[in-house]
């Protein structure tokens, strides 16, 4: 209020991810029992570890990894634990998987190219010097 700050927001398609179901199918281990919905374990470079996840939270911790945002397209419903890890410098030489790859051998999900739609918040006008209280 002070800096009489106006904004709204716009929808952009940009260059990101959407999650989908690879061509064998997804096979993910629905979460058992009470947790906490979207509990999260570990989301570091290169594990992605969570317990009763929807398939939009997957995106979301998904996004940083791939450097780009990531948008679910599964169509899946529910809740599921997530477990795996992958080499968070494709330019190193390791032992693991790509993210795609160990997400597509643990989930059946995978990532494709796409432009996705993401919501920006654009600044109207605002005040340099802000008013007295």
């Amino acid at each position: 209020q002070r800096f009489h700050l106006v904004v709204h927001t716009e929808t952009h398609n940009v260059r990101g991810y959407v999650l989908v179901a690879a061509k064998d199918g997804p096979h993910l281990i629905s979460t058992s029992g009470d947790r906490f919905p979207g509990f999260r374990i570990n989301v570091s470079p290169g594990q992605m570890r969570g317990l009763n996840w929807s398939m939009a939270q997957l995106a979301k911790y998904l996004t940083p990894a791939a450097h780009f945002p990531v948008t679910d397209e599964t169509g899946i419903a529910g809740s599921y634990d997530i477990s795996f890890s992958y080499d968070p410098d494709p330019q190193a030489e390791s032992t693991l998987p790509s993210l795609n790859e160990a997400l597509r051998q643990a989930t059946g999900l995978v990532l494709q190219p796409r432009k996705v739609p993401v919501e920006f918040l654009v600044i109207d006008s605002a005040d340099s010097v802000p008013a007295e209280n």
